[in-house]
């Protein structure tokens, strides 16, 4: 193969990876990652005989510390309200869990569904290139350049399974088997 053939390979397979993925996110777009609506509840100031340190175990966790000579009444009103943001940060706290959490399985089936379309068309396009080649050389090497690379594409999303991860590599690697042993067999004949 010539150095501009190579080229052109190597130009197809990349525009049949780039094709693969920009329809996916076109036709079916990942779920989009909530943004934390979840902030604790602004004090401002504390009141008088009161001080604002943050706790040595958990910086996150305000720790209100009391001086001598304050008001009781004044000192019970403060806990309460103290108590009841304490409440409403806990209960934004789970909120934001949930919808993250939903977030997390919405996003594992989208890799799963990607991963079940994607790597069948990328094994499709890589042995399909094996008998293009036969007759349009460069055609069918960029072919299994595109399919190579669309299988290796449905493999990496991070919220794939395991098990379907270690599916696709031994689905990838019996296809570049079989179509390294139609290239090269091939070649030993011409």
């Amino acid at each position: 193969m010539t150095f501009v053939r190579v080229v052109y390979a190597v130009a197809i397979g990349v525009l049949l990876v780039m094709l693969v993925i920009v329809g996916i996110e076109a036709f079916y777009p990942a779920p989009s990652r909530p943004i934390p609506s979840v902030s604790p509840p602004v004090i401002l100031e504390p009141p008088p005989g009161f001080v604002l340190e943050p706790d040595t175990d958990d910086p996150e966790q305000p720790c209100f510390v009391l001086y001598p000579g304050f008001d009781d009444q004044a000192s019970d009103e403060w806990q309460q309200a103290l108590d009841e943001w304490q409440q409403e940060w806990n209960e934004r706290q789970q909120e934001w869990a949930k919808i993250y959490e939903e977030y997390q399985r919405e996003l594992a089936l989208h890799e799963r569904s990607m991963f079940l379309v994607v790597l069948p068309l990328g094994a499709l396009l890589a042995v399909g290139g094996t008998f293009v080649r036969r007759r349009l050389d460069t055609l069918g090497a960029g072919l299994i350049l595109g399919g190579m690379g669309t299988m290796i594409y449905a493999i990496v999303p991070f919220a794939l399974d395991s098990v379907l991860r270690f599916t696709g590599i031994a689905v990838a690697l019996a296809v570049l088997i079989f179509v390294g042993f139609r290239v090269l067999n091939s070649s030993r004949q011409a």
